[in-house]
């Protein structure tokens, strides 16, 4: 996989509004981030070169949803761990649970399967999905992750995350144990 040099400045050609976005939300709230740019992510198998690269472990985001499809997730979890929708549903007061579709993902954060993101919450303003993050996260310096495309990832300081763009997002930090 190609991956450019470390960049810690937003890209200097056009890119989507969502992305311009999200680099505007950075500098608003005094983000600093370290980025990276590679070649389209099509498995979680190829994230280790990319953490490797950004030297901070990636983490991965997958949406969940109710029967009913009104109560929405999305969970943060570190790319190499595996997730039960079952258990995750049966330990954490979440009612049976399974993953959101393609349509509806595209419906609720304007993102193609496999580039969501805590960054792509920036499309969701009406808080329709509830952010959770894996406490195991947390014991990392950094967070790292895609922006709001897979061909561009970038890490933040942990508690830039929490402190910083998850208020910024308008979402409170709530943890759980996976």
């Amino acid at each position: 996989m190609q991956i450019s040099e470390l960049l810690t400045e937003r890209p200097d050609y056009p890119v989507s509004d969502m992305e311009n976005d999200f680099y505007d939300l950075l500098d608003r709230h005094n983000i600093s981030f370290v980025r990276v740019e590679n070649e389209p992510v099509k498995r979680m198998e190829e994230v280790p070169e990319i953490a490797e690269k950004l030297d901070a472990p990636i983490s991965k985001q997958v949406l969940i949803t109710d029967r009913k499809k009104q109560v929405i997730v999305m969970i943060a979890m570190m790319a190499d761990k595996m997730f039960n929708t079952k258990r995750f549903a049966q330990y954490n007061d979440y009612p049976r649970m399974s993953f959101v579709s393609s349509d509806r993902l595209r419906e609720l954060l304007q993102v193609e399967p496999g580039t969501a993101s805590i960054s792509t919450l920036i499309n969701d303003p009406n808080h329709k999905v509830e952010l959770v993050l894996d406490e195991d996260m947390l014991n990392n310096e950094y967070f790292a992750t895609c922006t709001t495309v897979n061909t561009t990832h970038y890490k933040i300081k942990t508690s830039d995350l929490t402190d910083k763009l998850i208020p910024a997002l308008g979402r409170k930090v709530k943890t759980v144990r996976l």
